[in-house]
């Protein structure tokens, strides 16, 4: 009753719809990072990006597409350069993608000269680009996780001018899921346990301790329990759970990915 169902990031598993199978359990978004020292104000959107990394040549860059974080970013850049993922939210079509795509790969060669290296190398992983940003060697990163910025700022890793934004157009987001097998001895008691950790109770706790991105509408639930999530100090470098709710863009069925990652290495990396 607390889940918004019509929201496509939630409504879809990875690009499948849901249909009542599974049950929201928890939220992840893609957001990016920057260094307000730096960058005084960050992008609205990915063409306010391209601009910059373009007019600052070399204080940009973004793992390779072999990374989980590096592939999530070129599946943000794609999304710009193909106009949405509606048009491919359903079964991979080889056609479609080889009809619509270039266009991706197009504006990824476009920035690359003015990358970090000159684009001649990407940060293999993650962890990579996040020291590039804690050297000052660059002055973005990116996260699929929207609380760990902070979690960074808050160990000295990162300086205290580090912060997030999401482009006013969305970024990625994917949501955890709750199934019941189909042979459990127990279904009654399963649905009791799996309403429990969905439910606004379980789902405050886990806020209150680890930072935890509830895939609830907190507009759904009763007033008290909004009150409750919204008094959660969740950090000054971590987003409104209101504005990423209002940015989530949804998640291609996995064919998808692997026919984007493949065709990175091959029409960006090694051109």
């Amino acid at each position: 009753d607390y889940i918004d169902w019509e929201e496509e990031s939630i409504a879809f598993d990875f690009g499948y719809p849901v249909n009542g199978y599974e049950l929201a359990y928890g939220s992840a978004q893609f957001v990016m990072g920057y260094d307000s020292a730096r960058v005084p104000e960050p992008p609205d959107s990915i063409s306010d990006l391209i601009h910059w990394i373009e007019t600052n040549p070399g204080r940009f860059t973004y793992p390779a597409a072999t990374d989980f974080t590096g592939s999530a970013f070129v599946r943000q850049m794609c999304y710009h350069a193909i106009g949405g993922p509606d048009d491919f939210l359903g079964d991979f079509d080889q056609e479609l993608f080889d009809e619509r795509f270039p266009a991706c790969w197009d504006l990824l060669n476009e920035i690359e000269s003015s990358l970090w290296n000159n684009g001649a190398s990407y940060p293999s992983t993650i962890n990579e680009l996040q020291q590039l940003f804690a050297s000052g060697e660059i002055d973005y990163e990116m996260s699929y996780n929207a609380g760990s910025l902070q979690t960074r700022v808050d160990s000295g890793f990162y300086p205290d001018t580090a912060d997030t934004f999401v482009f006013d157009e969305g970024t990625l987001a994917n949501t955890s899921y709750i199934a019941i097998a189909f042979n459990t001895p127990d279904q009654a008691a399963s649905l009791v346990a799996a309403n429990f950790l969905c439910g606004p109770e379980a789902q405050l706790s886990a806020t209150e301790t680890i930072n935890w991105q509830t895939p609830l509408d907190l507009d759904r639930l009763p007033t008290v329990w909004r009150e409750r999530f919204e008094a959660v100090p969740r950090g000054p470098k971590v987003l409104p759970l209101d504005v990423l709710a209002s940015r989530r863009l949804p998640e291609l069925q996995g064919p998808w990915v692997r026919a984007i990652n493949e065709a990175w290495i091959e029409n960006v990396l090694e051109q």
